[in-house]
C-alpha cells in the first residue's frame, strides 16, 4: 500500500480487508507545487495545508496500518521525501516547514513500536525525485507507481527503501549527492 495523496486531504479510510493485513506502508505523497514556494509567499495557511498533508497524512496513513502490524509483531514504515526533511530552503517553504514534522513523527513511531518488530525508515532523495523508466514501454512512472521491477529500476531507486537498514534502529538514509543527509 503506499499513502500516496493527490490532494491536502490526509487518507482516511482502512485498507479493505479482502487486501489482508498490510506489511509495509510506503509514505511518498507528492507535494503541491505551492509548498514550493519561497518563504515570503508563505502564508500561514498554506503552511497549516503542508503540514495536515505530510505530518497528519503519515498520521492518519500509520493509524490505518498499526493494528494489523502490532498484532503480527512485524511490519515496515518507508517515508520516502526530499531533501527539506533534513535541510530547510527560504525557497521551498511548505517543504521545509511539513517534512521535518514528518520526520519527528517517523522517529517517534520507530522509537515507540521498534521493540514491537516494526521498523520505520527514511529515504531522503535531495531535488527532485526521479521518474522511473520501463524499458519495456518507454512510460516513466513516479516512484510507488505500478509494480517495482527491475525493468523500472535501472537506477536502484525503487528498491532502495526496502533494503536500506531493514534491521537497524531507526536510519535515515540518502541517495543522489548526499546533500540530503546530515
Amino acid at each position: 500500500m503506499s499513502a500516496t495523496a493527490a490532494n491536502s486531504k490526509a487518507p482516511s479510510r482502512r485498507p479493505r480487508p479482502s487486501l489482508g493485513p498490510v506489511a509495509a506502508l510506503q509514505y511518498s505523497p507528492l507535494p503541491s507545487r505551492d509548498y514550493l514556494k519561497p518563504v515570503l509567499d508563505t502564508d500561514p495557511a498554506l503552511a497549516l495545508e503542508a503540514l495536515r498533508f505530510s505530518a497528519l497524512g503519515l498520521m492518519h496513513a500509520a493509524r490505518a496500518v498499526l493494528p494489523a502490524m502490532r498484532e503480527a509483531r512485524d511490519g515496515s514504515i518507508i517515508l520516502i521525501n526530499g531533501g527539506t526533511s533534513v535541510k530547510s530552503r527560504a525557497g521551498f517553504a511548505g517543504t521545509s516547514i511539513a517534512f521535518p514534522a514528518e520526520t519527528a513523527y517517523g522517529e517517534m513511531l520507530h522509537e515507540a513500536l521498534s521493540e514491537e518488530g516494526i521498523r520505520v525508515r527514511q529515504l531522503v532523495i535531495p531535488g527532485a525525485i526521479p521518474r522511473l523508466r520501463s524499458r519495456a514501454d518507454s512510460t516513466t512512472l513516479p516512484i510507488g507507481s505500478g509494480p517495482c521491477t527491475p525493468s523500472r529500476d535501472s537506477s536502484g531507486t525503487c528498491s532502495f527503501p526496502w533494503t536500506t537498514g531493514a534491521n537497524r534502529p531507526y536510519s535515515r538514509s540518502g541517495m543522489g549527492d548526499g546533500s540530503g543527509t546530515s
